[in-house]
């Protein structure tokens, strides 16, 4: 008597779990990855050392701990810094595969939402490991220069969630992108034109058409002033900001990519 074994086509979570990984390999492990790694380490030491702890002097000074302003200098820095790393790092999730032909290879074993969605998780997986990096070497730095805190840790947790919520939506607006475009130069430069031309005209709707001005929560970045002007915790009031930014812009890119041809 025979029996006979049919095979079970791998779950979505697989095939993402799958994509996911070979992105962070690629970012980690290979040639280019490890030269991009290396390059923001350096460049994130001098940040620290030289514009984040020295300029915290003068802030402590005015009132409050030492660690509390050298965390504020970092959310000043990092929460404009991050969004537009992210133009850059985060620029090549579809567009070079639709280049060089692979992506049309990938969805034969793997949907369009399965491809979209994974390399959108990878990038912002990418991006929050590149801030994890930051923050150790800011409290190395810290440490090392004015003593351990007890709260140079807790602080350093609660700065990653807000920097990585922060850098969401910056994250899906290069996922709508890279879905129009092949090159991540391409998409780099036309994410940069849609955030200011979006600024823009907003400013303009918000002057002489007031009635459409709460349309200014799509705007990126509408809450950045506000969250500067916030401490440690409350700076997550201003969360979902960011995270219906997000939502619209994935679903765009989602339609797009049902559309676009691969």
């Amino acid at each position: 008597m025979q029996t006979s074994h049919t095979l079970t086509p791998p779950s979505s979570l697989a095939n993402m779990w799958v994509l996911i990984t070979l992105e962070l390999s690629r970012a980690f492990t290979s040639r280019q990855g490890l030269i991009y790694l290396g390059a923001f380490s350096f460049f994130s030491y001098l940040f620290i050392n030289y514009g984040v702890i020295p300029f915290a002097f003068s802030r402590a000074e005015q009132g409050g701990t030492m660690l509390g302003a050298i965390f504020q200098n970092y959310y000043s820095m990092a929460t404009y810094g991050f969004p537009i790393l992210c133009l850059f790092l985060a620029a090549n999730q579809t567009g070079p595969d639709r280049e060089r032909g692979t992506l049309r290879f990938i969805s034969l074993r793997c949907s369009r939402d399965e491809i979209f969605f994974s390399r959108f998780i990878s990038q912002i997986l990418i991006q929050l490991i590149y801030i994890a990096i930051s923050l150790v070497l800011l409290v190395a730095l810290t440490t090392y220069q004015q003593g351990y805190d007890a709260n140079s840790l807790p602080s350093a947790l609660l700065a990653l969630i807000n920097i990585g919520t922060v850098i969401f939506p910056f994250v899906a607006l290069m996922a709508l992108v890279s879905v129009l475009v092949k090159q991540p130069r391409q998409a780099t430069f036309y994410a940069g034109i849609l955030w200011s031309l979006s600024s823009i005209l907003m400013g303009l709707i918000e002057e002489y058409v007031p009635v459409l001005a709460p349309l200014n929560i799509l705007i990126l970045g509408m809450q950045f002033s506000d969250l500067n002007e916030l401490v440690g915790a409350s700076k997550m009031s201003l969360a979902h900001v960011a995270f219906i930014q997000c939502g619209v812009l994935l679903l765009a890119g989602r339609f797009l990519m049902g559309r676009k041809s691969l």
